[in-house]
């Protein structure tokens, strides 16, 4: 029993002081004991007991906490405060039970449901149980001892057949195990939404005889007209069978019960479509041998053994050994007991009485309500796995946590019970999703994401696409009639940010610094200018922004030419920078139009880092009317990857492709005034905004953004001037209906602004400063659509096309404020440069993890 101790650190350490002092009684012959540091230490540990509960237990009984609590436990125990002597009466075993019976009676002043070690060590907690189901819609049978007066239980019962002996409450403790309710009192069942059909084959000798647990097992699995009483329309999918005989694992006559089912008529069906549980027996025995069994007979069972809360195998535990089931003989053994064999916290569970209180019991027959308590959930979120019994043990049998010996073996079986990792996908890796649009093998594909990918600039509040798990190894993924589950994952999952994102602040930094220095201070740029035939040409070469994709047979430098006729028709081409380009300036600083940092109109600038190339028209003197175009190709693989595993993600997807096109005109309205107006249109191949996915049957069409940006301009005096600009935007285009994902029909709304002031001299002769204050993209509203394959029918796993839309994020506005001041050094030959930037507000990116 020593080992259950470690558990309760992490519980509850309010005993931490006087157990080891405690401990010395257990030294073969008693040693002097400090009887007088015994008291003290128990006295602490009774008084921090006391300052953590004493207000909650007076809250709820009106009496002290020695009243209400401690003086039950005291007097059953025969401890008296004043005597420290009575603590040496206790041997372990009777210590164990006291600290269970007073860190349990604490637990019942909480307020709340009794946490217990086997949650921990079984990974199981409340919202594993409602995020699956809760075991609604399932029928478990129970071939145990009545269930006694305990209300809760009673009130799953679908119906009643067998004897009526109470037996010590081991039914009450079985049933609550599996079904308890989460109303926050009381022992929490794995299961709480199941019916219980029960079947007690125990007379008045306390023992059942393989007629009578023949036909229990007939009555639970039957309908009202064959013993239930009372009958709730469901099928019983799962039965718990925490009987056995002594020294043996799985006895040789349950093949005679088994047997006895199939030869039943209308039955036949219910052993091929059951889950039986078996606890495994509680002698410490190791099974060996053959066990003599039918070729033709298969049920799905699995024999359940304990553990204790530090993972080993309990003392009293009976083990499969090497055990087989054969119908001739060890050398045809094709069934080893083992590959049926689970284990699961069986010491010192906190269950039911059966009289409406708790109690405390160890044994393989509280191992097994676990298991079949994870099966009640698995039937509950995927109704079809009823029909699907060798599949559904398959689950908990590969989510199982390997113990002992690597690998299936004669201790531990498959492993320790692992109800968390049962109702996650067995390998995220070998998930499948369904394209609507085909049909047959077509529609399958292979599901990409990545397990803790960023949204980009936007996500979608509550979109998920549903990827399906094959359980059926001669089949990809079933459509119909084959054993599958179906997952929902978050959208943000395939999600593939196409802007630059920085790893930290120090290379968010840097990129600054060298966008700043190259657009507004102008430094490391070489400017080539000449006369040709009276045309102006000009050639200028910059490096590219930090961060920037240089594809293969690229040089890595932004380059614009621009070539001036005498009449003033402009003509600009280059590579590199196509945003500040049809702007006007192809080397202004590249984060004035990035989405995530600029509010130059960032829709250009998602199409800008390729060729570029745009016409300027004058006119007249003071009108200008240009014409662009800018594109950008994007190869995530080139940027993203970190590791081999994901760069398989990338591979084989085609390149995010933009293209731009901007119309605009610029008016001087006097020498100090001048306003512009463009449009630009957005046309994106596979991405929305910015956005791509892992997946080619998403975002499959162009999406077509139309964009409005007005600007101007104003000189206050010829060393201060005050310009700004704002963006509005409309995203349309990738209709569901040709694409798992797209936008709806109302479109996607986006907006973007700065605003600076810029002043010159402001300390010295030739020296420059500006403050801005700049939105970055944000979405103001905006709705996606899904249309996919969805189970329709969790019953029967049947499939139909469902459209559903969701909400884009409403996150926090971005902001951020700008200043920048730059000043000639060493007579002109350098620039000395000072910036800030503070942003207000959240990233809409998030971080979406998975079940591994």
């Amino acid at each position: 029993w020593g080992s259950i101790d470690p558990i309760w650190g992490s519980i509850d350490p309010i005993w931490g002081s006087i157990d080891p002092i405690w401990r010395v009684s257990d030294i073969g012959v008693r040693p002097s004991i400090d009887l007088h540091r015994l008291r003290g230490a128990f006295a602490s540990f009774y008084n921090s007991s006391e300052r953590r509960w004493g207000s909650a237990v007076y809250a709820q009984t009106g009496r002290s906490f020695f009243e209400s609590h401690a003086s039950e436990i005291l007097a059953k125990y025969k401890i008296d405060l004043e005597d420290p002597r009575t603590l040496l009466g206790l041997d372990p075993l009777r210590r164990q039970q006291f600290y269970f019976d007073w860190f349990d009676g604490l637990n019942s002043f909480s307020g709340r449901d009794h946490a217990d070690h086997w949650m921990i060590t079984a990974n199981w907690s409340p919202l594993v149980s409602r995020a699956n189901g809760g075991g609604t819609g399932t029928r478990v049978g129970l071939v145990d001892f009545s269930l006694g007066s305990d209300e809760d239980v009673l009130a799953r019962l679908s119906g009643v057949s067998g004897y009526s002996v109470f037996g010590g409450g081991h039914g009450a403790a079985v049933a609550s195990l599996i079904a308890s309710a989460h109303d926050g009192r009381g022992v929490m069942g794995v299961a709480p939404g199941a019916r219980l059909a029960l079947g007690n084959p125990f007379d008045s000798s306390l023992t059942a005889s393989w007629a009578d647990v023949s036909s229990s097992l007939r009555s639970v699995l039957g309908s009202a007209s064959d013993g239930l009483g009372v009958s709730d329309g469901l099928r019983t999918s799962v039965v718990n069978l925490s009987i056995g005989v002594k020294g043996s694992t799985f006895h040789q006559d349950w093949l005679g019960v088994y047997a006895d089912l199939a030869r039943q008529s209308g039955l036949v069906s219910d052993l091929s479509n059951t889950v039986f549980v078996h606890g495994a027996g509680n002698d410490g025995s190791i099974q060996s041998g053959v066990i003599a069994w039918e070729a033709g007979l298969a049920p799905a069972f699995v024999v359940v053994g304990s553990v204790g809360p530090s993972g080993q195998i309990s003392s009293f535990s009976n083990r499969p050994g090497d055990a087989c089931l054969s119908a001739g003989g060890r050398d045809s053994c094709s069934v080893y007991l083992r590959s049926r064999f689970l284990v699961a916290p069986g010491e010192w569970i906190l269950t039911s009485d059966g009289l409406g209180g708790i109690a405390r019991h160890s044994g393989t027959s509280f191992a097994a309500p676990l298991v079949t308590g994870a099966v009640s959930l698995l039937h509950s979120n995927w109704g079809w796995l009823k029909d699907k019994p060798h599949e559904t043990l398959d689950i908990l049998f590969r989510t199982a946590t390997d113990l002992g010996a690597p690998g299936v073996d004669d201790v531990y079986g498959q492993g320790l019970l692992n109800i968390a990792a049962a109702m996650a996908p067995i390998d995220m890796r070998a998930l499948k999703t369904l394209d609507p649009r085909l049909s047959g093998s077509e529609r399958v594909l292979n599901a990409r994401w990545n397990g803790a990918v960023a949204g980009g600039l936007w996500t979608a509040g509550g979109a998920y696409f549903v990827a399906y798990e094959s359980l059926d190894s001669a089949s990809d993924v079933a459509l119909s009639g084959g054993a599958f589950r179906d997952f929902r994952v978050p959208l943000a999952a395939k999600l593939s940010d196409t802007t630059r994102v920085f790893q930290s602040a120090d290379e968010n930094l840097l990129a600054y610094m060298a966008d700043v220095s190259a657009g507004f201070i102008g430094a490391r740029s070489v400017v080539l200018s000449s006369d040709v035939q009276g045309l102006e040409v000009r050639a200028r070469v910059a490096p590219h922004p930090v961060g920037h994709q240089v594809r293969d047979g690229e040089l890595p430098y932004r380059s614009a030419i621009d070539v001036v006729t005498p009449s003033g028709l402009a003509i600009h081409f280059g590579s590199g920078n196509g945003a500040p380009a049809l702007a006007g300036d192809a080397l202004a600083p590249a984060m004035r139009y990035d989405p995530r940092q600029g509010g130059a109109n960032p829709v250009l600038g998602l199409a800008s880092g390729g060729a570029f190339a745009s016409v300027d028209v004058p006119l007249s003197p003071s009108v200008h009317v240009t014409y662009g175009l800018s594109q950008r190709t994007y190869d995530p693989i080139m940027i993203t990857p970190a590791s081999p595993q994901e760069i398989r993600l990338y591979e084989g997807l085609d390149p995010y492709r933009a293209v731009a096109g901007n119309v605009g005109v610029v008016a001087a309205l006097s020498a100090k005034l001048s306003l512009g107006a463009s449009y630009t249109l957005l046309d994106e191949h596979q991405g929305v905004m910015g956005v791509r996915t892992l997946d080619d049957a998403v975002f499959t069409d162009r999406s077509r953004t139309d964009a409005v940006t007005v600007e101007g301009e104003f000189s206050l005096s010829e060393r201060i001037r005050l310009s700004g600009s704002v963006t509005a935007a409309e995203t349309r285009g990738q209709s569901a209906s040709n694409s798992l994902i797209g936008v709806s029909s109302d479109g996607l709304v986006s907006t973007a602004f700065e605003a600076s002031i810029e002043l010159d001299e402001v300390m010295r002769q030739g020296d420059r400063a500006k403050i801005a204050l700049v939105q970055p993209l944000y979405f103001e509203s905006g709705r996606l659509q899904s249309t996919g394959l969805e189970v329709f029918d969790r019953e029967t796993g049947s499939l139909a096309q469902i459209s559903r839309d969701f909400d884009l994020d409403a996150s926090d506005r971005r902001l951020a404020l700008e200043a920048v001041y730059s000043a000639p050094v060493l007579r002109g030959r350098g620039e000395f440069s000072a910036f800030a930037r503070r942003e207000f507000g959240s990233e809409t990116q998030r971080s979406v993890t998975y079940p591994q």
